[in-house]
């Protein structure tokens, strides 16, 4: 995936009247994070429990509205087996997998040499099997306090690379117009500021 200084890539999925369809952020991060953040972002009237969701990675946000908090959204922050940037490209990349469901989004993740990987995951059998894949990295459930069927229509799959803005821009020394100056004056520094994707799987169960 994309590294370096000044980099924000993403690869999410999103519905067209945002935020009221939703959006899934499934990998995200700035710079040479050592982690990957997963949410989600809605409309109004969405948070997510505080306890009782079967995850491993870290719930860092769980009010899911977008217009709060600088549309931060609710998030799971995972730090395990290398799952972002220089270190998830150190060691060959990874898989990431994910389920949605009228009533819960998760993900997961391993390593790309984890001999834990399913075999559904690593073989592409045409077919998938989220129920025995373990423990998912993010977990989002349906609640009182949250109708995921309601908050989220159809959606496309976004793969991105952000220079700067927002996040990225607003972590880097000097502020926003510094990293633009950076992005226009070092090229050569985003000579691994890109995507090499193997595949990309979609199916219905």
């Amino acid at each position: 995936m994309p590294q370096g200084k000044a980099t924000w890539p993403a690869y999410w999925t999103c519905g067209d009247n945002w935020p009221l369809q939703g959006e899934f952020d499934i990998i995200e991060g700035v710079d040479d994070s050592a982690s990957n953040l997963v949410s989600l972002h809605t409309g109004p009237n969405c948070q997510m429990p505080k306890s009782g969701l079967d995850m491993s990675g870290s719930a860092t946000a769980w009010d899911c509205d977008a217009s709060s908090k600088h549309s931060q959204g609710c998030s799971v922050r995972n730090t395990a087996s290398q799952p972002f940037g220089p270190d998830f490209n150190s060691q060959g990349g990874g898989w990431y997998a994910t389920e949605r469901t009228d009533s819960s989004f998760k993900v997961w993740y391993w390593a790309r040499n984890d001999p834990n990987v399913p075999k559904d995951v690593r073989d592409n059998t045409g077919s998938a099997s989220p129920s025995e894949w373990g423990q998912p990295t993010a977990a989002f459930m349906s609640s009182d306090s949250c109708d995921l069927s309601k908050q989220f229509g159809p959606h496309i799959f976004i793969i991105n690379l952000t220079l700067c803005g927002d996040w990225a821009g607003g972590k880097f020394d000097g502020g926003k117009d510094a990293c633009n100056s950076f992005v226009s004056d070092h090229p050569e520094a985003f000579k691994d500021a890109y995507w090499d994707i193997n595949r990309l799987s979609v199916y219905e169960h």
